[in-house]
């Protein structure tokens, strides 16, 4: 039996720059939003029963860019976890040179039994 070499698709280079276009989007976006967030952060109350989960107290030696930072990193880091479960969610598996398309087996099949 000989060995075929079964031409592979070439990835489309610029894949690689969109996902690096978004890192920055979402980067300048949650450093946006930090400020917004760093204020409802620390004025709005929440508890379950006993334990109080809002308002955070940050420490009062910090300056309000290193507290925006710190909110901007956490926003950024939920966010891209989300993407990141999204994407996985809707990507396809890699194809494999050994995978097979079920449609043309089914296609060759059809033929040899047409022939006989």
């Amino acid at each position: 039996m000989s060995h075929q070499q079964i031409p592979r698709k070439h990835r489309n280079p610029f894949i690689p720059l969109l996902g690096f276009i978004l890192l920055i989007v979402i980067g300048g976006g949650s450093y946006l939003v930090a400020p917004v967030a760093t204020d409802f952060l620390q004025t709005t109350s929440l508890s379950i029963r006993t334990w109080s989960i809002l308002p955070l107290q940050f420490p009062p030696e910090w300056p309000s860019l290193v507290t925006h930072l710190v909110v901007a990193f956490g926003i950024f880091f939920v966010v891209f976890v989300l993407l990141l479960l999204l994407a996985f969610l809707l990507m396809k598996p890699p194809a494999d040179e050994r995978d097979v398309n079920i449609a043309e087996l089914r296609a060759e099949r059809d033929k040899k039994r047409r022939r006989k």
